[in-house]
């Protein structure tokens, strides 16, 4: 994970008291003769000219981007370099520490970072140290894929083959990456068999049902405001008609048939998928082979990200009523010099709820344009949440108010039946968007 990378590079400068770019650029490129790479931020003047252009593609053209400074999780995702340099780091390992007449590792030490440290299930991928396991025809490897917002790129070995692999993208969501890969398996090292096609089984669907459901993954934040992230990660698990089970996932779907109990294989490739019960029999948790660094955890029906944004929905309807609806209708009245209420305890609870309500209106336009800055997002904390955060906490306050008034609504009347209804509608609005917030860790500074 990132955080395990940074948090090993902050462990290397305590040990060794010096900057991890230093330690880095005397113990690892100076012994392996890399001299086109680094870990610094932004780039020494003279590696400046070497940077590849970041690309997006936008309106049928390519546009050129910025060098991407990761100031947040540096040094994972930080290094800059060139395939050469990658090449005399992948010839290292794989003769097991040496490159050369030079040594950046103990045999017995490499040895063991390419072997298995965890896995959730012996039958699917785990993970080795700083690396992924990768089954593919046959095939022992092992891995590590990385993005940034501009490059997406893939580094794997094949010990028993002594071979190594290394490609990068600086365009595009990098999804071909995997394609050019397993195409260069397939036609240097093609599976001793064909896969076994696997059909259904006719009793399948009581199975597939205990399966389906919304899954989360469990790579994200759960105490800092990036947690919002996770309500465009959720994936969906479906059984069809055919008696296959229709994984969708954010920017793909995928097929698979079963092959035991709880245990899926993709229907046109080598993936494996594992469902696990609790100790009732139910289906919680699952993993997938090729995500071995997460599980996936299926979630409560109110932890679904299509109830949030139901609710979310809902809110916004109810506060653009109380924010707007409500002060048009008094201008209306003024202007048409309508009869206006004696008592000011009504007005006041009006003019109560809407200033809540367009705090959190007022939040919601600030939170979607910090969002919409995503190398801000990515590399740090944007300017404008920062402010917006201020008006939940505001809004949570007024909410004290609007319960009082609701109170007093239904004691004393205020209003016909119906407007006294629309008022606790936005009340419970109000608190069930706190709720909203609270779960996404909006409340407050959690930066």
């Amino acid at each position: 994970s990132n955080y395990g990378t940074s948090l090993a590079g902050y462990i290397v400068e305590v040990v060794s008291g010096m900057p991890f770019e230093q330690y880095i650029e005397e113990n690892i490129f100076k012994p392996l003769g890399i001299e086109h790479s680094t870990f610094r931020q932004p780039l020494p003047e003279a590696l400046a000219p070497d940077m590849s252009t970041g690309y997006t593609y936008k309106n049928g053209a390519f546009k050129e981007e910025k060098f991407e400074l990761l100031n947040g999780m540096a040094p994972a995702g930080a290094l800059s370099a060139c395939a050469t340099d990658m090449a005399r780091f992948m010839i290292a390992h794989l003769q097991n520490g040496a490159y050369g007449d030079a040594r950046i590792l103990k045999e017995e030490t490499a040895k063991f970072m390419h072997s298995r440290l965890f896995g959730h299930d012996p039958r699917i991928n785990g993970n080795a140290h700083g690396f992924w396991e990768f089954g593919y025809n046959d095939l022992h490897l092992i891995e590590h894929g990385g993005d940034t917002i501009y490059f997406h790129s893939q580094l794997a070995l094949i010990p028993d083959k002594n071979v190594g692999w290394f490609v990068s993208y600086n365009t595009g969501p990098g999804g071909s990456r995997e394609q050019l890969f397993h195409a260069f398996l397939n036609r240097l090292y093609p599976a001793s068999s064909p896969l076994a096609e696997l059909k259904p089984s006719a009793d399948a669907l009581k199975r597939l049902k205990k399966v389906s459901g919304v899954y989360g993954v469990t790579r994200m934040s759960y105490t800092k405001y990036e947690k919002i992230a996770s309500l465009l990660m959720q994936i969906k698990v479906m059984p069809t008609k055919e008696g296959t089970l229709l994984v969708k996932i954010p920017g793909d779907v995928r097929q698979y048939v079963e092959l035991e109990p709880l245990v899926f294989r993709e229907v046109d490739g080598q993936g494996l998928v594992v469902f696990k019960e609790d100790g009732r029999g139910r289906v919680t948790v699952a993993f997938a082979g090729d995500v071995p660094h997460m599980a996936l955890l299926k979630l409560k029906w109110y932890e679904q990200p299509m109830f949030h944004y139901l609710i979310i929905g809902l809110c916004v309807l109810l506060f653009v009523i109380a924010a707007l609806g409500w002060p048009l209708a008094a201008l209306s009245r003024k202007i048409c010099r309508r009869k206006v209420e004696g008592n000011p305890a009504p007005k006041a609870a009006r003019w109560l709820a809407g200033l809540m309500s367009g705090c959190f209106l007022l939040f919601l336009i600030l939170l979607a344009a910090s969002l919409s800055n995503t190398d801000e997002v990515m590399f740090g904390v944007p300017s404008l949440l920062k402010v917006g955060l201020v008006f939940p906490l505001v809004a949570g306050v007024l909410v004290i108010g609007v319960a009082a008034f609701t109170f007093l609504a239904w004691v004393k009347k205020y209003w016909y039946g119906c407007r006294r209804l629309t008022y606790t509608l936005i009340l419970i609005a109000g608190v069930v968007f706190l709720w909203v917030l609270y779960f996404y860790n909006l409340l407050g500074w959690r930066l």
